[in-house]
């Protein structure tokens, strides 16, 4: 399968969908008003999408289409900011098309399904998530990785320490305040705001380091926390930075 030249330069191999999941990965491209990308995916359930794009000159706008029928409106503004949206479906034909400006796509991935992780995986389930409070969601899907995070030599992965370790630590702070404090609680907002910002920040190394057909579930299962907070407490993605600090001064 291959987008058409006109689209994204080179050819996208769709990698086989195992029981934990693939994920299409794209070259980067420069696209104007009028150019259309498009990438046949054969009724393959899309879990969801990640594009890093920027806008050239002015701020613009990408139109995401499934099947004809749009699912995401994206604004480009003139840096790199990264976008995660849920699909949800089974899809034959992924369309973007660009308005207002030439884009800059710098990288985007499509997600397919992921129907059997392993027997012991607790997958996150938002249902499970008591009054906004996302630290024993976190704390399972870390704690599922981390046997996997140290060698046969005894080194420990620097994804691990690098961000699977920061996330914890958060993330057990935020699951001990659940019980003892009121869902509106700021300091509760400030810590599940520090655990979107983690996976925002480092959302590429985690795709890059566990999409291996194995891990697939995780990555997707980390990615919907970090949109599922951000809509509970309606902070736009490009805010995180700001938000975190206007509580952090609150709160001191």
């Amino acid at each position: 399968m291959k987008f058409s030249n006109i689209l994204l330069a080179g050819a996208i191999t769709l990698a086989s969908v195992t029981a934990q999941g693939a994920a299409v990965q794209g070259q980067t491209g420069k696209f104007c008003p009028g150019a259309q990308v498009v990438k046949k995916l054969d009724g393959a359930y899309v879990e969801r999408m990640f594009i890093a794009a920027e806008g050239i000159r002015t701020s613009g706008f990408i139109h995401v289409f499934a099947d004809g029928v749009k699912v995401q409106r994206i604004g480009v503004p003139g840096y790199d900011p990264d976008y995660t949206f849920r699909i949800r479906r089974n899809v034959q034909e992924i369309r973007l098309t660009f308005e207002g400006t030439c884009s800059r796509i710098l990288g985007h991935q499509i997600f397919t399904a992921t129907s059997d992780a392993p027997d012991s995986y607790r997958a996150y389930d938002p249902n499970n998530v008591r009054n906004g409070s996302w630290g024993s969601e976190v704390l399972a899907l870390v704690g599922s990785l981390e046997a996997k995070m140290v060698n046969d030599n005894l080194q420990v992965n620097p994804l691990y320490t690098k961000v699977l370790k920061r996330l914890k630590k958060v993330a057990l702070f935020e699951n001990a305040s659940e019980t003892v404090r009121h869902q509106r609680s700021l300091v509760k907002t400030l810590r599940a705001l520090k655990m979107a910002k983690i996976i925002r920040n480092n959302q590429n190394l985690l795709i890059d380091s566990l999409m291996n057909g194995y891990d697939d579930h995780v990555v997707m299962d980390l990615l919907e926390i970090k949109e599922d907070i951000l809509e509970h407490t309606d902070v736009k993605e490009k805010n995180l930075k700001s938000t975190i600090k206007e509580l952090e001064e609150i709160l001191n």
